[in-house]
């Protein structure tokens, strides 16, 4: 509730200085070009909810917690590594797919794996730009290096999680 608190005073802040810098007309192209933004944005955002949406009732609650839970260990981390590399879309879809997965039972750990390999060792974004602009020597080398990364990050996750949680001191 706090964080749109603040996102409703920055909105209003900056239409003042909109106002302040250029009038009406300052406010209203703020506002066109807010509705340009909305009309991209805004279909990846729907689509992105409705994949979340349907993520739970096509995937049982008791196969994301196997596969993807708290408990999996290791083996959740790899699966959220695999699943973040191959998963197309940008942070529109993948925020609200992993919001939905979390909510079915998806552990931290796996969650952080996906995030993480979706940023560092995309195969799309990698077949689609790495390889024809820098070449296969320069990919196989960025992903040797990048592909640990995710797993990493996925083991260590949940114990540092646990370690802010029982010290809010550090956080607040």
């Amino acid at each position: 509730m706090g964080s749109i608190a603040v996102l409703a005073a920055l909105v209003v802040i900056v239409i003042l200085i909109a106002w302040k810098l250029q009038g009406g007309a300052g406010v209203r192209d703020g506002f066109l070009t807010s509705g340009r933004l909305f009309r991209i944005i805004g279909v990846q955002l729907a689509l992105g909810f409705i994949l979340a949406g349907f993520i739970q009732v096509v995937l049982p609650r008791e196969i994301i917690s196997t596969w993807m839970g708290a408990e999996s260990g290791l083996r959740g981390v790899l699966v959220g590594t695999a699943a973040g590399a191959i998963s197309p879309g940008g942070p529109y879809i993948q925020f609200p797919l992993l919001a939905s997965l979390h909510q079915a039972g998806a552990g931290y750990g796996p969650i952080a794996a996906f995030v993480t390999a979706w940023s560092l060792v995309p195969v799309i974004r990698t077949l689609q730009f790495d390889v024809p602009i820098m070449g296969w020597e320069f990919t196989l080398a960025r992903l040797v290096v990048s592909v640990a990364a995710p797993i990493v990050v996925g083991l260590l996750t949940p114990p540092v999680l646990n370690l802010i949680t029982r010290a809010p001191s550090l956080v607040r």
